[in-house]
């Protein structure tokens, strides 16, 4: 499975998204991680946790859906953490995240422990 997701809980309990990529990632692997994301979805609201796996391949299609703007999480300000281990591609992800209207709300991680350090306090105040 390309994608596996899970609504998590912080170390307080509060609820999040929690989604891991590995290998070919389709625009239909990309649809299921973020449909249940979207305005009016059931976990809209909750903070995202993505981490990118080594080998992670997204098709265009995938990088499409990922990269579509979400003006109503852009303006609750709902936080998202990306891990991703390549420099290039956490640079490429600050860049698109900007483009998405989604730079106030989104950081790029080398590793998951930072993500959450940053993603926790933001969701458990």
């Amino acid at each position: 499975m390309p994608i596996v997701s899970e609504v998590a809980r912080t170390p307080r309990g509060v609820r999040y998204f929690r989604a891991e990529s590995s290998g070919p990632v389709s625009g239909g692997d990309a649809h299921s991680m973020m449909d249940p994301l979207r305005a009016g979805a059931e976990h809209h609201e909750l903070a995202l946790l993505a981490v990118v796996t080594d080998g992670s391949d997204f098709t265009p299609e995938a990088r499409k859906v990922f990269s579509a703007n979400d003006p109503e999480r852009n303006a609750k300000n709902i936080p998202t953490a990306l891990v991703v281990r390549s420099a290039p591609l956490r640079v490429m992800m600050g860049f698109v995240f900007k483009m998405a209207g989604a730079s106030e709300r989104s950081r790029v991680f080398a590793n998951e422990v930072d993500a959450k350090e940053w993603l926790f306090p933001k969701i458990e105040v």
